[in-house]
């Protein structure tokens, strides 16, 4: 299993262990605001959680992480780093999260987004990594301007009508957030 740290928290690659919380955020109308609509039943989660363990097995070193609180040992929240909409065709990838209502505000969304970077940039070599928020979602752009990404626009390209951000290598400065 890949697993990552940082401050906080620590990130553990997702398998079956995980997926009675994933469902619980999956379903929670709150968490899904600005990510997609909620799910209403176990399956249409199952079927998500599994096209996330599909792809991973053909990436390894990339894909869906559930996250803990080091703290606590809890499991509050989802991080992805992969091929924007897991099409690798794209040549591009994205980072992302979402965290139960409990865990919102404590900065753990910068937190994560800061050692996914570092990981993709000087662990992955990767040349770039985006972000898409929904456009009404401006905290989640908050976090994503403040960990360095550029905010590109409204973009048509990739999640169509979401919010770009991007964020290059070279000029990617590592924080202790």
């Amino acid at each position: 299993m890949l697993r990552l740290e940082s401050k906080r928290l620590y990130y553990e690659h997702l398998e079956e262990k995980h997926f009675e919380v994933f469902y619980s955020q999956e379903s929670d109308p709150e968490v899904m605001k600005y990510i997609r609509k909620a799910s209403q039943d176990k399956d249409e989660a199952r079927k998500k959680f599994n096209d996330y363990l599909s792809y991973m097995k053909l990436h390894p070193k990339l894909g869906v992480w559930a996250v803990f609180e080091k703290e606590t040992q809890n499991q509050i929240g989802l991080g992805v780093l992969f091929h924007i909409e897991m099409k690798p065709e794209s040549g591009r990838y994205e980072v992302g999260y979402r965290f139960n209502q409990t865990s919102w505000g404590k900065g753990y969304a910068t937190e994560l987004t800061h050692r996914f970077l570092q990981y993709g940039f000087n662990e992955l070599g990767l040349k770039e990594i985006c972000g898409t928020t929904n456009p009404d979602n401006i905290v989640s752009q908050k976090v994503l301007m403040k960990t360095g990404m550029k905010d590109m626009g409204i973009t048509t390209e990739f999640r169509s009508g979401s919010r770009f951000f991007v964020l290059n290598r070279d000029e990617y400065h590592p924080s202790d957030d």
